[in-house]
């Protein structure tokens, strides 16, 4: 940092005063790592060189004081002084004065004061013109006497009476309500100290004041406190206080305290902290004693009760209740309320009210009504709206009198969304539905592809220790947020809004979002999206390494962190699986699928279809709609398109997307085509660049959407709800619909133009892939590729055939088998071709999707091709979990892991994890032992279940030979 120079002043007796008028310098002073590393700093120097005392052995400091300046949340320096070192060596220039004028810091929050903060104190040699700084931390400052480091100074005589003024600076302290002293200096203008006086008075260091007296009017007088810092060595008590400074006042540097004493040098240390009662309004008897925010009771009405928290959680447009004890009863006096969130609350944007205590509550805004007043004790129940903005709120209490009001601050309080209440936009009217889409904290997600429909347990834990305050914190780290605090804070009270900001956080493409996506089959530096067990250690990994993305998430990880944060935050979710789902980035609504003619897919063109994709739905009003529209709303945090310039996705109405009402907000196009577009078959030739369509396919995307059913781990379909029955008239109705609508839009693409001509040739044979053995890693996969002519001819086929490892979402991996064949058929023959692929060809490139497509492009002469394409999955080995106990709330029980090594070789890095809300506080990892061959091994583990009902324990397994074996067990929990 740099220095600070003044410029040398000749204040000697001799100069006389006229010589010695004020000296100012502005100096800006950069510090790095603060947003706005200027700071301006106003020197005066001293009009008087005072008496020259005797010496000191403390170094000079000049000692800096700061303090929070009204709502901005900047500082101000509230007093400066400058402290001798050896006043010997440097003659009568060795004390100069210095006050600071005005020095504001930006860029630190008001919050930074409720610790020791490190700020700025300036040190010089002594006599010099050059003022070197250096750091130190923001307290009460300890040495204010002329020689802190000896004690009291030395009695001494004095030949003629000084006359001393005192000058005190304080300011409200944060959190405990006090008044914190921040300088204290005195000035001697006449006489010089002469031999040491025996009889002098001890040095008055610290005493605190407690005024019983009533308050007086402010009008904005000075106010005035008397300070015994002379006398005959007794103790004094210090003087009644008169009240009489404004509010106002204590935003900026003022001079509160003035007193004179004969004795200059017995002013030292500084007085530390004065009651606030004593020293603001004199209401001492009505200082906070304690404030019940009984939790339990309002957690129990509120249905918060779940939280693993101890601060007061409620919903919104309910009534809930506490007690305040103070020391003294209110008679006559008027009290009000201020709710406040984010870190700039005002009334005009909704995020600051400010409502008296009354007999009655009137009204669905804020209110408080007084229940009872006895023994001190006021016992209160507040209404918050039902549309208010949900967060973190601050609650303070002002008691008032006779003009004169003093501020308690209550602390703080979380308000959520409201699905109980009617009033409220996320009000679910079914009981069940509720305690399914809220207050359930594990579930089941589906996986797979459309033949062959699989699941996996997922841990929500949105009651866990610690997950609703990252859940905030999602919202904090929002681009929203960063570009407009005050706005952002303000739509809170909007779950279309939060459903949103949420899409866009829980992905980390564009801001400090959570998960990081990976589809590539490689996750070097990061964790298998099929480890992940649920979503708490996702969001504790992005807490505690400073909202850092975690490495590594697919689409079910993505709707499962989602669903997370939209039930913990009080919005009714559920997690949707698409089968076959089509990803379409022209909008056209038409996914073009490219081979070559020796059956090679192509990566060709960006659309594609995903075996099985995830999503999210939540359940809210949409006041931006017809109320028709409300109810479940598509919202997908999975990186796939940008929306507005962010990858976010939703909320798209799910009515809205039946009808093809791909106009209105929001991304209803790319939503429509996952459901409805169809699959455009190109043949591509690159020897002669020929591009041919092969064929179209209306009915294959969109599959068994599917979601866990309410009550149970069983399968929902839900496909309905998106559209019609597939080739109905109202089904092809809403695609022409959402056709016409997008046509102007569309870009220029080999599928622009819309569907096939039906006057197409039709082929004269079909084919399919038949399973024909068990699908099982370690196996070889047997297949039948099927062909029958359709015709009464003959025919000769020529068929190219190939197989790869592929990632869910259709990214090809390897190449891991291709064959061809020349086969006649008959008129109207049947016939099977045996396709086969051995275990050693996959094993290296199978990815932990354990998914393999076979491909088979089939040619007659003169004919169109025939496309044949089946994805198969193979089956993992199966891990076994059983309690050996009844399971008992607080009472540690016994679980045993079976695993069994179905392969003809060594398995190793094997290693357990296992995550259960409710069953474990944090999740367990069990490194377990190389397996051989055909070996079975197992593991025993306690839990400590912690609450009661039926609760899921979820388990994955993983080695070198299976990247994720995944096991789940439902263990009820009696009391």
């Amino acid at each position: 940092m740099g220095a600070v120079k003044g410029r040398s002043s000749d204040c000697s007796p001799a100069a006389g005063a006229a010589r010695c008028s004020p000296d100012y310098r502005e100096t800006r002073v950069p510090v790095p790592g603060w947003r706005n590393p200027d700071l301006r700093l106003q020197i005066q120097g001293a009009r008087r060189p005072p008496p020259d005392p005797a010496p000191c052995d403390s170094s000079p400091w000049l000692l800096i004081t700061m303090a929070t300046r009204g709502r901005s949340g900047n500082f101000r320096v509230l007093g400066a002084r400058l402290l001798p070192r050896d006043p010997a060596s440097s003659g009568s220039s060795w004390l100069r004065r210095i006050t600071v004028a005005t020095w504001e810091i930006s860029g630190l929050g008001r919050g930074d004061l409720e610790r020791p903060r490190v700020l700025l104190t300036l040190r010089s040699d002594p006599g010099a013109d050059q003022v070197e700084d250096s750091i130190v931390t923001l307290r009460i400052l300890q040495r204010t006497g002329l020689c802190p480091a000896l004690g009291p100074p030395r009695a001494q005589a004095v030949s003629a009476v000084p006359l001393c003024t005192l000058r005190l600076t304080y300011v409200v302290k944060n959190t405990r309500s006090e008044l914190r002293l921040l300088g204290l200096e005195s000035k001697s203008f006449l006489g010089t100290p002469s031999s040491p006086n025996p009889s002098s008075p001890p040095l008055a260091k610290t005493m605190s004041h407690d005024s019983p007296h009533t308050r007086e009017r402010l009008e904005g007088q000075e106010q005035r406190l008397q300070l015994p810092v002379g006398g005959t060595g007794t103790s004094q008590e210090p003087s009644p206080l008169s009240c009489s400074a404004s509010q106002e006042a204590f935003s900026r540097p003022l001079r509160l305290v003035q007193g004179q004493s004969k004795y200059c040098h017995g002013v030292g240390n500084t007085i530390t902290t004065l009651p606030i009662s004593s020293l603001l309004f004199c209401l001492a008897a009505l200082e906070l004693k304690s404030v019940n925010w009984q939790t339990t009771d309002n957690g129990q009405a509120h249905h918060t009760d779940k939280f693993f928290s101890q601060e007061l959680i409620v919903r919104r447009g309910q009534l809930f209740y506490m007690s305040v004890t103070l020391h003294r009863s209110l008679s006559h006096r008027e009290v009000t309320f201020t709710a406040s969130t984010g870190p700039y609350p005002s009334e005009s944007t909704k995020t600051k009210a400010v409502f008296p205590l009354s007999n009655k509550i009137r009204g669905t805004g804020w209110g408080a009504q007084l229940m009872y007043n006895k023994n001190n004790v006021l016992s209160i129940s507040i209404l918050s709206p039902a549309n208010a903005p949900i967060g973190r709120y601050s609650l303070s209490i002002q008691i008032s009198s006779e003009g004169n009001y003093s501020t308690l601050k209550l602390g703080t309080f979380i308000l959520l969304f409201n699905p109980w209440l009617q009033a409220d936009s996320v009000f679910m009217s079914n009981h069940d539905e509720r305690e399914e889409y809220v207050q359930e904290d594990s579930g089941i997600i589906f996986m797979g592809r459309a033949s062959y429909i699989s699941m996996i347990g997922w841990n929500y834990g949105q009651f866990e220790e610690g997950i609703l305050n990252i859940c905030l914190s999602l919202l904090d780290n929002s681009l929203n947020f960063r570009r407009d605090p005050v706005n952002d804070v303000a739509c809170r009270d909007d779950p279309q809004y939060i459903g949103r900001v949420l899409s866009a956080m829980i992905n980390n493409n564009d801001d400090y979002g959570v998960i990081a996506g990976n589809w590539s089959g490689n996750y070097t530096g990061g964790q298998h999206p099929r480890h992940w067990n649920g979503s708490v250690e996702i969001l504790k990994k992005w807490q505690i390494s400073g909202f850092r993305p975690v490495r590594y998430g697919q689409c079910w990880v993505f709707a499962g962190t989602l669903n997370t944060a939209l039930r913990c935050l009080g919005i009714p979710s559920r997690v949707i699986t698409n089968f076959s789902s089509a990803h379409d980035t022209d909008q056209n609504l038409s996914v073009d699928v490219y081979y070559d003619p020796r059956g090679w897919p192509m990566d060709k063109g960006s659309d594609s279809i995903w075996n099985f994709h995830v999503w999210n739905e939540a359940w809210f009003k949409r006041t931006d709609l017809s109320p028709s529209y409300s109810g479940w709303q598509v919202l997908d945090a999975t990186p796939q398109e940008r929306s507005q310039g962010v990858f976010q996705c939703g909320p798209a109405s799910v009515i809205a997307l039946r009808e093809g009402n791909v106009d209105w907000d929001f991304d209803m196009p790319f939503i429509f085509a996952e459901v409805n577009a169809d699959r455009i078959t190109w043949i591509y030739n690159s020897w002669t660049g020929g591009l041919k369509k092969n064929s179209s396919d209306s009915d294959i995307v969109g599959k068994y959407i599917s979601t866990k059913a309410v009550g149970s781990n069983t399968r929902m379909d839900v496909t309905e709800n998106y559209k019609y029955p597939e080739g109905s008239r109202q089904e092809r109705q809403a695609f022409e619909k959402a056709l016409g609508k997008l046509k102007p839009y569309m870009a220029f693409r080999a599928t622009a133009a819309g569907r096939l001509s039906t006057a197409e040739l039709k082929p004269s044979i079909s084919g399919k892939f038949k399973i024909t053995g068990a699908l099982t890693v370690g196996k070889e996969v047997n297949l039948a590729l099927m062909f029958k002519n359709l015709t009464s001819d003959s025919k000769t086929v020529m068929v190219n055939m190939t197989a790869w490892t592929i990632v869910y979402n259709g990214t090809l991996v390897h190449e891991v088998w291709k064959d061809s064949v020349t086969l006649t058929l008959g008129p109207e023959e049947e016939i099977q071709h045996p396709v086969k692929i051995a275990y050693a060809l996959y094993e290296k490139y199978l990815k932990a999707d354990n998914m393999i497509r076979a491909t088979a492009v089939c040619q007659v002469t003169d004919e169109t091709e025939v496309v044949v394409e089946r994805d198969i999955i193979l089956d993992n080995p199966t891990l076994t979990l059983e309690v050996l106990d009844q399971a008992q709330v607080q009472k540690p029980v016994t679980v045993k892991v079976l695993f069994s090594n179905p392969l003809d070789e060594l398995v190793t890095d094997c290693k357990l994890m296992v995550e259960g809300s409710g069953l474990l506080l944090d999740s367990l990892k069990i490194d377990m032992p190389t397996l051989n061959p055909r070996q079975q091994s197992y593991v025993d583990f306690e839990i400590l279940p912690t609450r009661s009902g039926t609760k899921q324990l979820l388990a994955n397994f993983s080695c070198n030979k299976f990247p994720a074996i995944k096991g789940m067990l439902s263990i009820k929990v009696n009391k």
